[in-house]
């Protein structure tokens, strides 16, 4: 059976979290976070007010979460 890395990008400024934290709490929970969208992206962390890497998300159709569906979603 194969095993899909999830991986996701950060974009905006987040409430509860450093992006440092958030990092570091993703990469803790066996989930690799890149620097830029592309299409192997599962996910795009959105806080407030971001960025470009939205709309390029959006076209390339990755799913977007929220700050507080963070836990929910990437179950952790």
């Amino acid at each position: 059976m194969y095993n899909k890395q999830i991986t996701c990008c950060l974009t905006g400024k987040f409430e509860f979290y450093t992006r440092e934290e958030l990092t570091r709490l993703l990469n803790d929970n066996g989930i690799k976070v890149l620097s830029s969208v592309n299409k192997t992206v599962s996910y795009l962390i959105c806080g407030k007010n971001p960025g470009s890497k939205l709309e390029k998300a959006k076209k390339l159709g990755v799913e977007l979460v929220s700050e507080d569906q963070i836990n929910t979603v990437l179950n952790i």
